[in-house]
């Protein structure tokens, strides 16, 4: 075989042998039957079929995309027994009681709990660690959470410090409302960061509230929701449930017992100035709520 500057196949006959032209996909000469007494000659022989090159797909710079952070509600800034604000993106209120219409009833109590150095309000069911943590070993030690559901190796496991947390305070002024509860705290701690007198310990004893919280976080721009995170939550369903604001639907909810780490994936879209409604129908506290913004 040799081939023209076309790229076709030229067969080269020889006496004795004839092309078999009509072979598309060998294009080979094969041994004449009968003897042909020709000199040597040149025929056009059918193209070999070859597959054409895959044209490489054109590059596309694909337009940049949007940048997300993660966040959470973080909690950590405040004193024991403070009021609970919020930041640039989100404000949370908490309310005493499961779900309900309130009315003028509807008194925000929200506080900050101190989990890990001083447990108030005969509340240990808020502690963490758990008591139990320094069984599992270097870098655990037991903390002061009582309760079975926050035992090392469970599903509610509480073996990390969680710091301050928010509860709807059940203590109060005789007027059912927490703004004197909260300058009172305020003057005596919150005002001085760095130095904690006797008379903050002993006048702010923040409780959460026995029959129940609700709590509301209002987000000022849009979000995507990922886990609402609670501690102690009792085991049945409906113990604590969600739902964003402009919805009927509540998402019900299980946990894992007394002093108990529960983790609820919500993985839902609000919107700017939507709400997320979390509600308990017992003791219980927000550790915090896990969400991305993008620009």
């Amino acid at each position: 075989y040799a081939a023209d500057v076309t790229g076709e196949c030229l067969c080269e006959m020889k006496m004795g042998l004839h092309c078999s032209g009509a072979i598309e996909d060998t294009d080979v000469c094969y041994p004449s039957m009968h003897t042909v007494a020709l000199s040597s000659a040149k025929i056009l022989c059918p193209s070999p079929k070859t597959e054409c090159p895959t044209p490489e797909p054109p590059q596309i710079t694909p337009a940049p995309g949007p940048v997300c952070e993660s966040r959470r509600t973080d909690l950590q800034k405040y004193h024991r027994g403070e009021k609970i604000v919020g930041d640039d993106i989100w404000r949370m209120v908490a309310y005493r009681g499961y779900f309900r219409s309130w009315s003028e009833c509807k008194v925000n109590s929200i506080m900050a709990f101190d989990t890990v150095k001083s447990i108030t309000g005969g509340d240990p069911d808020l502690g963490s660690p758990n008591e139990n943590c320094g069984s599992k070993g270097q870098g655990y030690y037991n903390g002061p959470g009582e309760g079975n559901g926050g035992k090392p190796n469970t599903p509610g496991e509480n073996c990390i410090p969680l710091g301050m947390v928010a509860i709807a305070n059940e203590q109060s002024t005789t007027n059912y409302k927490a703004r004197n509860y909260w300058n009172k705290c305020k003057t005596h701690c919150a005002g001085s960061k760095t130095t904690v007198t006797n008379s903050c310990w002993n006048n702010c004893q923040p409780d959460d509230n026995a029959d129940g919280a609700t709590f509301v976080i209002k987000f000022s721009q849009e979000a995507q929701l990922k886990n609402l995170n609670m501690l102690d939550i009792d085991e049945p369903e409906g113990s604590v449930k969600w739902k964003l604001s402009g919805t009927s639907s509540w998402k019900k909810e299980r946990g894992h017992g007394n002093n108990s780490y529960n983790k609820y994936p919500i993985n839902l879209k609000i919107p700017q100035n939507g709400k997320l409604i979390v509600t308990c129908k017992s003791s219980c506290a927000l550790i915090d709520v896990e969400y991305d913004v993008c620009t």
